[in-house]
């Protein structure tokens, strides 16, 4: 049944479709489906109810807190987890390598979530994972988005200090159905990113997916130790920057991976075969199974679309 919501059209549709569905197993008064980026686990797009979303901006600086707890690898299970004040139900979407990201189910009355509506929850995590990654890959590997690379500067405290206008028109595509929204909400996708940079003290690369193609978003810290504003510079995401997106999103196996490397520095299949110390008829294999997992129709298909 939730795999119906694989055909929403638009990021809307999904949002509604898929809780709507949910709602039949566990009762909740909000939601909120995150996807995560899968190197850095930083919060790379998320879809909510407007009362979520509306605390959610509120509360923007905080965000890392719900949101990648589960880390970005799943050899270790972890259930669902519950939360108090407003009562919340988190479960990890998953599949068996990668971790796509989260589902959030709020209550806000007195009442908290069961133990069976816990175990609901686990099960219902692989089929929305399924139908997650449909939505997001379900179609052919975009092309790189044509736009160039813009800036945003961010504060110690989360203020935003300034943004350019191509990374304005850049990000604006995340709100299609709102043309007003001011600055601080239209980069409000970029916090999570942010914290984790400054966590780290060094320069973070996340990927985010937008309806015209995938975007990088390299976070920088001014100063190593957390102390001074970090810079992101959001650009198209192209070549090696989407091989994890092809592993976690389109589902490359890493010797398929191996050979997609080879086709961004230009190699032709005789080359990459030596290269690799496999036969040609396994690298036209890989080749093979890449073209339908990412819905190209051949080798210059693809080294175009990878940017």
């Amino acid at each position: 049944m939730l795999l119906a919501a694989c055909e929403a059209s638009s990021a809307k549709e999904f949002a509604e479709e898929v809780p709507g569905l949910v709602r039949h197993w566990i009762p909740h008064d909000s939601y909120l489906i995150s996807g995560q980026d899968p190197v850095t686990g930083a919060i790379c797009f998320w879809l909510a109810d407007q009362a979520y979303l509306a605390e959610l901006i509120g509360r923007v600086c905080r965000i890392d807190t719900p949101l990648y707890w589960y880390g970005t690898g799943s050899a270790e299970p972890a259930g669902p987890r519950v939360c108090e004040r407003p009562h919340r139900l988190i479960t990890r979407l998953a599949d068996r390598r990668h971790t796509l990201g989260a589902l959030t189910l709020v209550r806000t009355g007195a009442c908290p979530f069961s133990g069976d509506e816990v175990a609901r929850a686990a099960a219902l995590s692989g089929p929305v994972a399924q139908a997650l990654r449909r939505f997001i890959a379900g179609t052919s590997l975009p092309p790189p988005p044509p736009t160039a690379p813009g800036v945003v500067t961010v504060g110690t405290d989360h203020t935003l200090l300034g943004i350019t206008p191509t990374a304005r028109d850049t990000l604006r595509v995340l709100w299609p159905d709102n043309s007003a929204v001011d600055d601080r909400r239209l980069v409000s996708v970029l916090w999570n990113s942010v914290h984790l940079t400054r966590q780290a003290g060094r320069h973070t690369v996340s990927r985010l997916p937008t309806p015209d193609g995938w975007l990088a978003v390299h976070a920088e810290p001014l100063e190593p130790d957390g102390s001074a504003a970090v810079g992101v510079t959001i650009e198209p995401a192209r070549g090696e920057l989407l091989l994890p997106v092809l592993a976690a999103w389109y589902g490359a196996s890493p010797a398929e991976l191996g050979v997609v490397r080879q086709v961004t520095a230009g190699l032709p299949a005789k080359q990459i075969a030596r290269r690799l110390n496999l036969s040609l008829h396994t690298v036209h294999d890989h080749l093979r199974s890449i073209y339908r997992k990412t819905g190209v129709t051949g080798c210059h298909e693809l080294h175009a679309r990878l940017g």
